[in-house]
């Protein structure tokens, strides 16, 4: 539900600044895709947001093992914690 929140409160500014400077800047676009509706950015920027997270997943690794003197030992220094 953060996600959802988080990209509602980013598509705000990129609304008012896409429907402020595409008119100007990218006048060889269509006219539908200068004047870009609220509702369609939000759903931009959860797409870009799914998209990122399946192509570059966040890395968390648990282990179970726990260093007997500290995480600078080599890995022949731990020990099962099971």
């Amino acid at each position: 539900m953060g996600l959802v929140f988080k990209n509602i409160f980013l598509a705000i500014p990129f609304y008012f600044l896409w429907n402020w400077l595409a008119p100007l800047y990218f006048t060889s676009l269509p006219l539908a895709a200068q004047q870009i509706p609220f509702i369609h950015c939000i759903g931009l920027l959860l797409l870009l947001a799914i998209v990122r997270s399946a192509v570059m997943p966040t890395q968390s690794i648990f282990t179970k093992f726990k260093w007997k003197n500290g995480p600078h030992n080599k890995f022949k220094d731990f020990i099962d914690v099971n």
